[in-house]
């Protein structure tokens, strides 16, 4: 399975760019034979 991560935001401390990092963490965990693609 594949997850796409893309960050949008210009600014490096976006509250969207920290909300989609903690997502990928947590899909990481219930994930692990997974690949995020950024």
């Amino acid at each position: 399975m594949k997850l796409l991560q893309i960050d949008s935001s210009a600014r490096a401390s976006s509250v969207t760019r920290r909300l989609t990092a903690k997502f990928a963490e947590e899909w990481r965990k219930n994930h692990p034979d997974g690949e995020v693609i950024q």
